[in-house]
């Protein structure tokens, strides 16, 4: 942790040196709930246009407080992602290693502290998004693996199955009753 401390010295300077530079801002200043209120609603944005990149800007201009239905829905979604990752943490670090680099990566630019009249920028997910797609790629590979070992498990019995039958209806494999194969012959 020691190794730590001097990059936590740098961002903490850097959010000192952020919000100097937002009291003297001359962007109309929103209040604190509408700015954790839209946050909430761009991360889950930033999800949705990394799932289904349409209707992209340059920059998409603050329009005020975001509805209340939008604000539940991004608590909720936010929530079961986050409870989600939290669960699957003793199979694999992965999903909250990516999840938790998404939600981190995007604090300084998510408009808690309020700079200028945007409320999202594309460019700003650049980073973020890497966490979303580590996650995803470990968690693909993961399934993949264990559908592949099912499969596997699957086709194997099944061929045993089929050794064990005969036209006779006994084991003609020294299965049933015969502690060595060999002694049939």
């Amino acid at each position: 942790m020691k190794e730590k401390a001097p990059w936590f010295a740098l961002a903490v300077c850097s959010a000192f040196i952020t919000a100097l530079g937002a009291s003297k801002s001359p962007v109309e200043a929103l209040s604190l709930p509408t700015r954790v209120a839209s946050a909430l609603v761009a991360y889950v944005n930033y999800l949705g246009k990394m799932a289904w990149p349409h209707d992209l800007a340059v920059l998409y201009p603050h329009s005020g407080a975001p509805p209340t239905w939008q604000v539940i829905g991004a608590i909720l979604v936010l929530g079961v992602i986050t409870a989600w990752v939290l669960w699957a943490l003793p199979y694999g670090a992965y999903g909250a290693v990516g999840w938790f680099w998404y939600l981190g990566m995007l604090v300084p630019v998510i408009g808690v502290i309020q700079l200028s009249w945007i409320s999202m920028a594309d460019r700003f997910t650049y980073f973020p998004i890497i966490g979303v797609m580590t996650a995803i790629a470990w968690g693909a590979r993961d399934l993949y693996l264990r559908d592949v070992g099912a499969v596997a498990r699957f086709r194997t019995g099944r061929k045993r199955v089929h050794q064990w039958e005969s036209p006779t209806g006994h084991d003609d494999h020294g299965q049933c009753g015969h502690s060595d194969p060999r002694s049939q012959h």
